[in-house]
């Protein structure tokens, strides 16, 4: 979808001084050509968060991590490191939770206990400008509300180390 669309720009070319409207919602270009979050989308840990190099969290900071991230505009922290995956995050989780109507929610648990929980992006107010975005872009109505018995159904559950 970003590879045909202009709403991100493409990532096989520099990126140009343009308007993006996805990638606006939460992202800049810094002087150096880099993507960095706006001020108030960015948060602890958010840049310390590496899925596929060697910089991983350890257990203790999980909880900050995930706190930090509910008070941001990112679905989720794979979203948080970059606006591809952002929007990528959203996507799936908008039709996970908006058009198909299964519950999300992401606990945190260490030696089986919660030690955190994190409520659907798409039941917060943080998502009201991508919410805006991905209706647009799918050219949908509102959708109905979502069931709220998350544990018992779809919930993901993080089991820290």
């Amino acid at each position: 979808m970003t590879a045909g669309g202009s709403f991100l720009p493409r990532w096989w070319e520099p990126v140009p001084a343009a308007y993006f409207p996805f990638l606006d919602l939460s992202w800049s270009i810094n002087e150096q050509g880099r993507f960095a979050p706006w001020h108030d989308a960015d948060f602890e840990l958010r840049g310390v968060v590496d899925f596929y190099g060697v910089n991983k969290l350890h257990s203790d900071a999980i909880v900050t991590a995930y706190t930090g991230l509910e008070g941001s505009d990112f679905p989720s922290l794979y979203g948080a490191t970059n606006p591809y995956d952002d929007f990528a995050e959203c996507f799936a989780s908008y039709v996970h939770s908006e058009l198909l109507g299964h519950p999300y929610e992401l606990r945190v648990d260490y030696d089986g206990v919660p030690q955190a929980t994190l409520a659907s992006f798409w039941a917060s107010h943080r998502s009201d400008a991508k919410r805006a975005f991905m209706r647009a872009l799918l050219g949908e109505a509102p959708a109905p509300a979502v069931a709220d018995d998350a544990v018992a159904n779809d919930a993901w559950v993080l089991e820290a180390a």
